[in-house]
């Protein structure tokens, strides 16, 4: 099964702070000139800080040894506290023979000098995000002589997640230092145990119609994205609820494309929910991409960037007979905060494996990007063209800042099932004309006059001479995707001439057009 790092939308847009957790960078923010005493000692004024509750509590782990035939149990540790454990404040916990970790490892603790002598100046480090109260807690191996956690080394400068129970070791798996026990107070989450026991659940990312999507961590510091799907919510929603998570269960299974996202493990409960593990995407979504944006819109080449990566997705997918059904910025994720990314389709919730001779019969998907047939589904039938429509509606949306389908015009779908909208915008007067004529093939009433996929990668504005799709094709071809390049061919003219009856003069609509809101 694929395995990877996500960050997946739920079906309605969330405003979101997203913040990653990275265990060297918060190693590196952290203040050097902070108290580093023996556990016993006292800090110099100068250096006391205000006492924070423990967030964690460290038990010398005893050990059996033989002496004299016998099995004797003592801790490897020996020092003359009265209690055998400690509890952890503040940002960081070093443990180490140098004076300024906070555990000072002494040769009158009872370790044989060969022990002693591989433990380092700072062997390992605990650290906690002191700023965020639900921060994970982690460990990171400082040392060439290792560091184990539960019998497994670490390794040098790797970190991992602490949770209650771990047994820490140093120099070798044998000499157990310490047993950990949590003891901060998270907030409760809304998911199954067996999720809260292999990961650790960082925070709600946001809401989808059937669940909730939190991001996770687990043992070795990667990211994670949890789409649950409660019981409660399936069985509320009988029949349609089950079909959408089994069609989203059963599609992501099958699909293996470097834009779309990928599922770690499917997890179902016995509730009657499940739980899909999904990549991470670090970046966001589309839609926030835009908003945030200086512009409030994305430059052509940007846009042909995101664009081409989407319509290879969909590409591959119109080929095994898959439609989307929900195509919006919402949906599409990115990788990171670069300006040109790796973007990932995702949230198949609304899709439909359509086999031959089937067709699509329900009203779905989301209203500005809907295709008039799908309003008119109850006196026609209609395929995977539909994405073909949301994805006109999305590149109008990319550079424009605005939606060509909205309220500020009148009804909704009325603007929809006739096709009417105009490029009124000024940024339009900026805007090739390759980029004007592609978005009027897309949004063309008639599905038989509209573009397919595999036109839209052969259209003159998606040419590989432009800059975004040479930098789209290197993109994919670093995450291990082969780009086969798209042949543009003779019949180019012809296509490019391609839904020119469909051009119609349409009212002036509104000086302003509608931008998106959050």
């Amino acid at each position: 099964m694929a395995t990877g790092t996500m960050y997946i939308r739920p079906a309605h847009h969330t405003n979101l702070h997203v913040e990653t957790v990275e265990a060297d960078s918060m190693a590196d923010t952290q203040d050097n000139t902070q108290s580093s005493q023996h556990p016993k000692s006292q800090a110099p004024e100068s250096q006391n800080i205000v006492e924070k509750e423990p967030w964690g509590r460290l038990f010398k782990k005893r050990v059996l040894r033989r002496r004299l035939g016998n099995k004797v149990s003592k801790t490897v540790l020996q020092k003359n506290d009265e209690r055998d454990y400690f509890d952890v404040r503040g940002p960081q916990f070093r443990f180490g023979r140098d004076p300024k970790c906070e555990y000072v490892v002494r040769k009158e603790e009872g370790i044989d000098d060969k022990s002693w002598n591989r433990i380092s100046k700072v062997h390992f480090m605990m650290m906690k995000d002191m700023s965020w109260e639900d921060s994970p807690i982690i460990i990171k191996d400082l040392s060439r002589n290792g560091t184990f956690l539960n019998g497994e080394l670490i390794g040098q400068n790797q970190s991992r997640l602490l949770q209650t129970g771990d047994i820490i070791s140093v120099v070798n798996e044998d000499m157990k230092v310490f047993d950990f026990r949590d003891l901060t107070t998270r907030k409760r989450v809304d998911l199954p145990r067996v999720i809260q026991h292999k990961y650790f659940v960082s925070r709600k990312l946001g809401s989808g119609a059937f669940g909730d999507v939190f991001k996770l961590i687990d043992r070795k510091m990667n990211t994670f994205a949890v789409k649950y799907i409660r019981g409660s919510s399936i069985t509320a929603h009988r029949p349609e609820a089950i079909r959408a998570t089994n069609n989203e269960i059963n599609i992501m299974l099958t699909l293996q494309h470097v834009c779309i996202i990928k599922t770690h493990e499917i997890i179902k409960h016995d509730c009657g929910g499940a739980s899909l593990i999904l990549e991470y995407m670090a970046g966001g979504d589309l839609l926030n991409r835009i908003i945030n944006s200086i512009e409030k819109r994305l430059t052509e080449e940007q846009a042909r960037c995101v664009f081409y990566q989407v319509t290879d997705a969909l590409n591959y997918l119109h080929s095994k007979g898959i439609t989307h059904r929900d195509i919006k910025p919402d949906n599409v994720l990115m990788k990171d905060n670069a300006e040109m990314t790796l973007v990932k389709l995702s949230d198949f919730g609304l899709s439909k494996l359509v086999t031959e001779g089937t067709v699509l019969k329900s009203l779905l998907g989301t209203p500005n990007y809907v295709a008039p047939e799908v309003i008119k589904s109850e006196i026609s039938q209609y395929n995977c063209l539909v994405d073909v429509w949301s994805m006109g509606v999305m590149l109008f949306a990319m550079i424009s800042g605005t939606l060509p389908f909205a309220e500020d015009y009148g009804d909704v779908q009325r603007q929809i099932i006739t096709g009417k909208y105009a490029f009124m915008a000024k940024c339009w007067k900026e805007i090739s004309p390759e980029a004007i004529s592609l978005i009027r093939k897309m949004l063309v009433v008639d599905p038989k006059h509209r573009l397919k996929t595999d036109q839209i990668l052969q259209s003159s504005w998606m040419h590989p001479r432009h800059f975004g799709v040479q930098k789209a094709k290197t993109i994919m071809q670093d995450h291990g995707h082969n780009v086969t390049p798209s042949s543009q061919t003779n019949g180019l003219s012809q296509l490019e001439n391609l839904g020119k009856e469909n051009e119609f003069a349409v009212p002036k609509p509104p000086a302003k057009r509608a931008r998106y809101q959050l």
